[in-house]
């Protein structure tokens, strides 16, 4: 049966259709309805709603019109490209998978396009029905009767090769080109061929041919850009076009829908760029799983600034602004110090065991294995196409860096005196901001470089405020002396940590762990952390005991605990209260489940938590009356609900096998020096207000509620000693620096000036 098309290129329908000759094919139906009207056909109308083809950037309903089109059939290639697709690396992994699916059910490949512009297909017709490929653009110079002159010194497209006309070498018939345009992937498919002189310079193209690496969003890709290359490289070549392929899902609006910009949801790339900083953009982009869709805003944005860029640029701001105060510049030792030695290109960037390890604390020796560690992962990672895994590496990091290195060095760097141990800090985190950011270099180009190009010279300038500048292109990038950009030095290696490495990384993670689980019962508890309190009580097993009284000092520090004292059991922190979950045991016990409840109570519930915690079941004998027997039941972890309930006084908190309890009660003595720490915090924003020099001594005047004086009075060695006062001085404050606050009930008036 013949097809019936008859619609022209314009959507007009053609002669030798009566009525609708010449009309629109969107206005036919009216006129059908008409016609049948007239003639009294019409039997019934109704809309029915039903899904149709429209324009997506102009919304205009499309006509669907039968034409003849150009494939490739691939039938005879199926196998061959599935083949070449088992010698890709696809990340993720899945994308050979989705790949081999595709290929496994493909149709002939339809390669021509009714447009103007585009790919001309090298397709030659004869008035017969016989056709031609031309193959080189030296092939068409020598087979053209007709055109040459006008298609001669222009490319290969519309209209000047439509000109070119060719004879049949035996027919002695002239062809025409066909009309069509070649489908935009048929182009991008063969770029691995015809962009590194494939025909011209065989040997040039072996030495590139195939590619490392090619990169997409995936979703169409595996049918379209991924299956075009793999096609016409298994054809030309009998090879993968690239070793590793990613693809990527796509980007959707926060709300995770698609962006148009008909729909006012579309971000453009400059404005954000601009907005919240290309860096910004590019850590998103690296901390995204490649299978999943990412949702871009600003807000997005805004959390990885806060989390990631603001983190790491207080710490720069910190050793910047403390080594000015100090005058001190890098020594020939401090690269010596580092993991990753700064280097010039020309020297190999090996990894170094620092010079005076004597001289490096514990704390500086862990960050240092810290920052190794992160190499290891970073290094690894990379050579795997995996960004991710580092994103969240360098992060882990970062905060390990701000949160703890920097916060436990912050006396070190307060000292009067430049001592070994204060030199030692300088040079260490020198050391780590230098590797550092060569780590983050290929995601954060311009942060890394502003930091490199800074810390090379001897005059360290901060460059700005990250907090309030919306971009570090608007930081001061000018000084650029002889030294090389970050982006010409040899990125960190690898190398294997030593048991010592590792060790100190463990016992570091156990210090750590304790602290945080006192900051998480002092939340609990809503005691404030600078109100000290009496003791830690700690349940552990020997090696993180060990630990713990090896950090006692630092862990004591960061909970403003006193003292740390071991308990042998849990037993002595809590007691436990075992409830049946009725939810998942009220239908499978029915009416056994009051003598459930009665005999879980009677069990000791400090085993049964135990065995819970294990993932153990519990089995309870239940005695039956009549006839009198026994009956066996066993409780999953699951069907059981265990209330830890704290002992008088205590709030607790467990994680990785260490239980911590904070003693709460508070002495007089305790609540003074919480006062004087508040006290404290006052003076110190007030200095800030100030704008007082980080090193600047002063003279402090102070008028208080009567508590708060003897509180003062009470710890006016550590007010002095924490706020840089000299005198310290109960009077009428005044001055140009005065400030008046209150809290807990009390209230404080304080003046400053410099010494």
């Amino acid at each position: 049966t013949p097809f019936v098309a008859p619609l022209n290129e314009d959507g007009n329908y053609m002669d030798g259709f009566g009525p609708f000759t010449g009309k629109y094919g969107h206005d036919v139906p009216d006129l059908v309805e008409q016609l049948l009207r007239a003639k009294g056909n019409m039997y019934r109308r109704d809309k029915y709603v039903h899904r149709y083809a429209h324009c997506w950037r102009c919304g205009t309903p499309l006509l669907y019109r039968m034409v003849d089109e150009w494939y490739i059939s691939m039938d005879t290639l199926r196998h061959d490209m599935m083949r070449v697709n088992e010698q890709i690396n696809w990340v993720p992994s899945f994308g050979k998978e989705r790949e081999t699916d595709w290929l496994h059910n493909m149709h002939d490949w339809m390669i021509s396009k009714k447009r103007y512009w585009g790919l001309a297909l090298p397709i030659w017709e004869y008035a017969d029905g016989s056709f031609e490929v031309i193959g080189s653009y030296e092939e068409l110079k020598t087979r053209a009767v007709e055109g040459w002159e006008t298609f001669e010194g222009h490319t290969p497209h519309r209209p000047w090769i439509d000109h070119v006309k060719i004879k049949h070498p035996v027919t002695g018939l002239i062809g025409t080109r066909v009309p069509d345009v070649g489908n935009p992937w048929l182009d991008a498919g063969i770029v691995g061929i015809s962009t590194m002189q494939f025909s011209t310079d065989p040997e040039y193209w072996r030495k590139w041919f195939p590619g490392n690496f090619m990169t997409e969003s995936f979703p169409g890709q595996f049918r379209n850009w991924f299956y075009a290359m793999i096609a016409m490289c298994t054809v030309m070549a009998d090879s993968r076009p690239a070793d590793t392929i990613l693809g990527f899902a796509t980007l959707m609006d926060e709300k995770g829908e698609q962006m148009h910009k008909s729909k006012g949801n579309s971000i453009e790339f400059n404005e954000a760029a601009d907005k919240a900083g290309a860096d910004v953009m590019r850590w998103l982009y690296a901390r995204q799983k490649y299978e999943d869709n990412l949702n871009f805003g600003y807000s997005t944005l805004g959390e990885v600034r806060r989390s990631v860029l603001i983190p790491l640029w207080n710490v720069y701001s910190f050793f910047v602004t403390y080594a000015n105060a100090d005058q001190w510049v890098p020594s020939s030792e401090a690269s010596k110090v580092q993991n990753v030695r700064t280097l010039e290109p020309s020297e190999p960037s090996e990894l170094s065991e620092p010079s005076h390890t004597s001289q490096l604390s514990s704390l500086d020796r862990w960050i240092l294995a810290r920052l190794q560690e992160t190499v290891n992962t970073t290094v690894d990672n990379l050579d795997a196409y995996e960004i991710r895994p580092v994103a969240l590496a360098i992060e882990k990091f970062i905060e390990d860096l701000s949160a703890w290195y920097v916060r436990r060095s912050r006396e070190r760097f307060w000292r009067e005196t430049m001592d070994a141990d204060k030199r030692a800090a300088y040079e260490t985190l020198y050391a780590v901001l230098t590797t550092l950011v060569k780590l983050i270099a290929p995601v954060m180009p311009f942060l890394s470089e502003a930091i490199w190009q800074n810390l090379k010279n001897s005059e360290l300038r901060i460059f700005g405020n990250l907090e309030e500048n919306a971009s570090v292109f608007d930081l001061d990038f000018s000084i650029h002396n002889s030294q090389f950009s970050i982006h010409h030095q040899d990125y960190p290696t690898k190398r294997s940590l030593t048991s010592e490495e590792t060790q100190l990384i463990v016992d570091t993670a156990i210090a750590r762990t304790a602290v945080s689980l006192g900051m998480s019962v002092r939340a609990q508890s809503k005691v404030k952390v600078r109100q000290p309190l009496a003791r830690l009580l700690v349940v552990a097993d020997e090696h993180s005991k060990q630990v713990i009284r090896t950090q006692e000092r630092t862990i004591s520090d960061e909970l403003n605990v006193k003292a740390i004292e071991f308990v042998a059991e849990e037993r002595d922190l809590v007691s436990y209260k075992v409830l049946p979950e009725l939810k998942k045991l009220g239908k499978k016990l029915g009416q056994n489940l009051p003598k459930v409840r009665d005999a879980l109570a009677a069990l000791d519930p400090m085993q049964v938590a135990a065995r819970v915690k294990a993932g153990q079941n519990i089995e309870i004998e239940l005695a039956i009356s009549s006839p009198p027997s026994s009956v066996s039941v066993s409780l999953a972890p699951d069907e059981l609900i265990v209330q830890a309930i704290p002992r008088e006084g205590l709030v607790v908190a467990g994680d990785g096998g260490i239980v911590v309890a904070l003693d709460t009660v508070l002495t007089p003595a305790l609540i003074n020096e919480g006062l004087a720490r508040e006290v404290v915090r006052r003076i110190n924003d007030l200095r800030k207000a100030a704008k007082f020099d980080i090193a600047d001594r002063i003279d402090t005047t102070y008028k208080a509620s009567d508590k708060l004086m003897l509180a003062i009075s009470a710890f006016a060695d550590y007010v002095k000693s924490e706020t840089l006062s000299v005198n310290l001085v109960a009077g009428e404050p005044e001055g140009a620096h005065v400030a008046t606050d209150e809290f807990d009930g009390e209230t404080v008036s304080v003046s400053i000036v410099k010494t």
